[in-house]
């Protein structure tokens, strides 16, 4: 599985001045949604365009000399995200459960009935990553509409790469 898209970028304003920003753009839009905290935020898209598998990204905001150094990652809403850790954790269990126990069935020359546990734990998962690769093509476009409601709340942000390309890039010039 690929890593979740990084946001990772240096800017010319204070975290203190960038989290206003975030708080006036997140009171006036219909686009996105979020939280403001001390020295974070985070966003997603907003109303009837949010389904199941819409991203969010969590940002962190250090200062710097010049500035500001904002970094997150876009991910899953955290129930997805803990959905999924489950699936995921359960699956390899009854794989490595059931592996071992159809090995002793074996040696002990009784039919294998935990190797065909282990192989459902094993279409199941590839059904688990199916899933996830689905949820990630429908939330793309929703990753770019985030994407550009930071560049366009943080004016300083020159040109960013899409999401797809996994970052907002780093110090703008």
């Amino acid at each position: 599985m690929r890593p979740r898209p990084l946001v990772d970028f240096d800017i010319a304003a204070s975290p203190d001045d960038i989290l206003a920003r975030m708080r006036d753009a997140l009171s006036s839009s219909d686009a996105c949604t979020g939280h403001v905290g001390n020295r974070e935020f985070s966003l997603e898209v907003a109303g009837e365009a949010r389904h199941a598998f819409s991203p969010r990204v969590s940002l962190m905001i250090e200062p710097t000399p010049n500035g500001a150094h904002v970094r997150g990652r876009f991910g899953p809403s955290p129930n997805l995200w803990t959905l999924f850790l489950f699936l995921y954790s359960a699956q390899v269990a009854v794989f490595v459960g059931g592996t071992m126990y159809g090995l002793v069935q074996v040696m002990l020359g009784q039919p294998p009935m935990g190797l065909y546990a282990a192989g459902l734990a094993c279409l199941t998962l590839g059904s688990s990553c199916g899933v996830d690769l689905y949820g990630r093509s429908r939330g793309k476009p929703q990753m770019t509409t985030v994407c550009h409601f930071i560049r366009d709340t943080l004016p300083e942000l020159e040109q960013r790469p899409d999401p797809g390309e996994h970052q907002m890039d780093k110090t703008p010039a």
